[in-house]
C-alpha cells in the first residue's frame, strides 16, 4: 500500500508560464526524487528528472541547450534559475503572447507584420515559424489567399497580405462581428463590387482555374511553336543537303542549276549573281552579256 502511494505522487510538470514559480519546481522535484530512493549526489538522474518534467516552452528552452550544459547538474540549474527567475520570467511570456497575435480590425496588416516579426526575432525563432504566425494571424480569407502564393519567407508572406487586402480579401472588422453574434457575413462594399465571403472564394477558385489554363495553353504553344522550328531546321537541312548532279554544288537541283556548263566544276565557289554554289559570276546563265 505504501509503495502504491509513493508512486502515485507526482511532480506538476514545468512550464516556463510566468504564474510559475522555478525555485518551488525545483525544491518539488528533490523531495520527489529523494521519494523514489534516488539520491541527490546521483547528478545524471537529477538532470534526467527534469527534463522530463519540463512542458512547453520550458521544454524548447531545454531543447536548445547544448549537451555540456545538459548534463552537468550544477551547470543546469543554475542556468534554469537564470532563465525562470522573477528577474527573467518576460520569456515564458513572450512566447504565450507570440502564439496570440492576431490582426486586430483597426491594425494595419505592416504593423501587425512588424510586431510579429519583432517578437519572433527577440525568441530567436526561425524565419519560418515567423511566417507561420503571422499567416495564422491574418483573418480567415486573407490567411487562405496567402497560403494559396505559398510563400517561402515571411517577406513573401507579408506581400501577398498586402495583395490579397487590396482585392478585398481583409474582412478582419467583418469576421470578427459575425463570429460574435453568429451570423453570416453581409457583403463588403468596395467601389462597384461586393465580396463575401462565399464570393471571395469563388472568385479566386475561378482565378487558379483561369491560370491553369492559361499555362497549359502556354505550354501547348511551346510546344507547337518547338515541333514547327524543328520542321524548319529539318526542312532547311533537306534542302542545304541537295547537291546538283550538273555542277555539285549543294543547295539545288539539277532543274534549277544556273551553272552555263562552261569551264571546269567547282562546287564549293558561291556564285555572286545567283547566290547559287557550284559555279563563278563569270559561269552564270543569269549573267548579262
Amino acid at each position: 500500500m505504501e509503495n502504491t502511494s509513493v508512486k502515485a505522487v507526482q511532480v506538476t510538470k514545468f512550464s516556463g508560464h510566468s504564474h510559475e514559480d522555478p525555485v518551488k519546481f525545483l525544491d518539488e522535484l528533490d523531495s520527489y526524487l529523494i521519494l523514489h530512493g534516488i539520491k541527490l549526489n546521483a547528478a545524471d538522474r537529477r538532470c534526467a528528472a527534469l527534463h522530463l518534467h519540463l512542458t512547453g516552452p520550458a521544454l524548447s528552452w531545454y531543447q536548445r541547450l547544448n549537451d555540456q550544459v545538459k548534463y552537468n547538474w550544477q551547470t543546469l540549474r543554475t542556468t534554469f534559475l537564470d532563465q525562470y527567475n522573477n528577474a527573467n520570467r518576460t520569456y515564458g511570456t513572450d512566447v504565450e503572447k507570440f502564439h496570440t497575435l492576431t490582426l486586430k480590425p483597426s491594425q494595419r496588416i505592416e504593423d501587425f507584420y512588424a510586431c510579429v516579426l519583432d517578437l519572433g526575432t527577440r525568441l530567436k525563432l526561425a524565419d519560418r515559424d515567423i511566417m507561420y504566425r503571422f499567416i495564422a494571424g491574418l483573418p480567415e480569407r486573407l490567411g487562405f489567399f496567402v497560403r494559396a502564393g505559398r510563400p517561402v519567407d515571411h517577406t513573401q508572406a507579408l506581400e501577398s497580405a498586402l495583395s490579397g487586402a487590396a482585392c478585398g480579401y481583409n474582412d478582419c472588422t467583418q469576421d470578427t462581428n459575425a463570429r460574435a453574434e453568429g451570423l453570416v457575413p453581409q457583403p463588403i462594399i468596395s467601389g462597384s463590387y461586393a465580396h463575401t465571403s462565399a464570393v471571395g472564394m469563388d472568385q479566386l477558385l475561378k482565378t487558379i482555374e483561369k491560370l491553369s489554363l492559361e499555362v497549359g495553353q502556354l505550354r501547348n504553344s511551346t510546344t507547337q511553336n518547338t515541333r514547327r522550328y524543328g520542321d524548319a531546321r529539318r526542312q532547311q537541312n533537306t534542302v542545304t543537303d541537295t547537291k546538283c548532279a550538273q555542277c555539285h554544288g549543294r543547295g539545288h537541283s539539277d532543274h534549277d542549276c544556273r551553272w552555263n556548263r562552261e569551264g571546269r566544276l567547282t562546287p564549293d565557289v558561291k556564285c555572286q549573281i545567283c547566290k547559287q554554289f557550284g559555279h563563278t559570276a563569270v559561269k552564270c546563265a543569269d549573267r548579262k552579256n
